[in-house]
């Protein structure tokens, strides 16, 4: 019998562990349309240089792209270069894993003011995304404003506060050291609109900044007893979100001559960016109070507001999906329409944050592409060769500075 042959667009995780399953029924090929010279997406360009561990998944991947059933076409852009529907005339089934390539917006006066970002544009300039090599943030300020409070913010915050002799050992881009070598940032605020029994971050990642020897961390401890007594019946259900508000309580520990000062200001909104010369300058925020009872808790805005002195504004609160050309989306929602990964279109599945909105890690992506995969029976492309060629002239360059790695960031480079 004559193997199925499958089409991925996107080699992000969602593409590849997609790809695992079909491979090990030893029935499929899979070739991978990817938008960018290079394999990996979320795991290369979105996860925190900190987190080695979490990279270690590429491993696999590679192992993946050496199967002889696996072919990799990079710097091909589905829905530009080549149609869904010509992929579904050549493909036995296609399977959409292009993740997510836009961000929401503040939506708010000021927000095009200089040095003021989006978390994807920071985390993808010092991991060598080529798309936002052409930010330049300016560092030598006093204080950062980080709206959001998510575990990509509080990656952003330790990025900013860590010393450059732990970071230079990681594989963040050589450009992004010398840049954040000119720091002058003393504060960071995190902002969150709802209380710290609904923030989202994790335990891991909040263990994380307060690890930070030379950091200080500050948090209103009145509004956080405050909150812990008026969930205590969700708490005492909930043993992770009750560890959570343990690791804050005992969090604010005094240290002699920090470098840095670091907080979480709950109950608070963005309303305007200040300018002073077209550069950011101070943060107007909404104070917020909260109705409700976890888990149905809002965030409801009041009449006051607050300033707040920032110099470089990133807003970290969540990507956006954005759809193909000839593909049914849900742009409420944020994923293209289907049930367990299978479209209304034969042959065409989704995989990924496309299947279900942008969220969640790298390990629910791979149970949800395994879900996916259960149900699936003249370009200028790079190529695998290409690929192990960019891969070892990478560690070769990092290598000569003492580093496991220094990412090519421009495409020409790559090509």
């Amino acid at each position: 019998m004559s193997k199925l042959h499958v089409a991925i667009v996107g080699a992000g995780p969602g593409g590849f562990y997609t790809a695992q399953q079909l491979l090990k029924t030893n029935r499929c090929t899979v070739s991978f349309f990817e938008r960018l010279p290079v394999p990996f997406g979320l795991a290369r360009f979105g996860v925190s240089p900190t987190h080695p561990d979490v990279k270690n998944c590429t491993h696999k991947f590679q192992e993946i792209l050496l199967n002889e059933d696996c072919k990799f076409y990079g710097n091909v852009q589905v829905g530009r270069d080549i149609s869904i529907s010509k992929l579904l005339e050549s493909f036995n089934a296609t399977v959409l894993a292009y993740g997510s390539n836009g961000e929401r917006s503040l939506g708010i006066p000021g927000q095009d003011a200089g040095n003021v970002f989006t978390s994807r544009q920071i985390v993808g300039w010092y991991n060598g995304h080529p798309d936002h090599q052409h930010i330049q943030p300016d560092f030598s300020v006093d204080t950062c404003a980080i709206i959001g409070q998510g575990n990509v913010a509080l990656d952003i915050a330790r990025i900013l506060m860590l010393p450059m002799e732990e970071l230079s050992k990681t594989d963040i881009t050589h450009s992004a050291i010398k840049a954040l070598e000119k720091s002058t940032i003393k504060n960071i605020h995190l902002i969150g609109r709802r209380g710290p029994v609904q923030a989202a971050f994790t335990a891991k990642e909040l263990r994380e900044l307060l690890s930070i020897p030379s950091a200080q961390f500050q948090i209103d401890t009145e509004l956080l007893q405050h909150e812990i007594n008026r969930e205590a019946l969700f708490l005492k259900t909930n043993r992770q979100r009750k560890r959570l508000m343990d690791i804050l309580s005992k969090g604010q520990q005094i240290v002699s001559n920090p470098t840095h000062n670091w907080s979480l200001d709950f109950l608070q909104s963005p309303k305007e960016i200040l300018q002073s010369d077209g550069q950011a300058h101070e943060l107007i925020l909404t104070k917020n109070r909260l109705e409700g009872k976890m888990p149905s808790v809002k965030a409801v805005a009041t009449d006051e507001t607050v300033k707040m002195e920032a110099q470089l504004i990133i807003s970290s609160i969540g990507y956006k999906n954005q759809p193909i050309p000839g593909v049914t989306f849900d742009p409420t929602n944020q994923f293209v329409e289907n049930n367990q990964g299978k479209t209304n279109t034969p042959g065409l599945y989704v995989s990924g944050w496309l299947k279900h909105g942008p969220q969640g890690v790298i390990a629910s992506t791979m149970y949800d592409a395994f879900e996916t995969a259960r149900y699936i029976p003249d370009l200028k492309a790079t190529t695998l060769q290409d690929w192990i060629k960019i891969d070892e002239e990478e560690i070769r360059r990092g290598l000569v500075i003492g580093k496991p790695r220094e990412k090519m960031t421009a495409l020409q480079e790559m090509l």
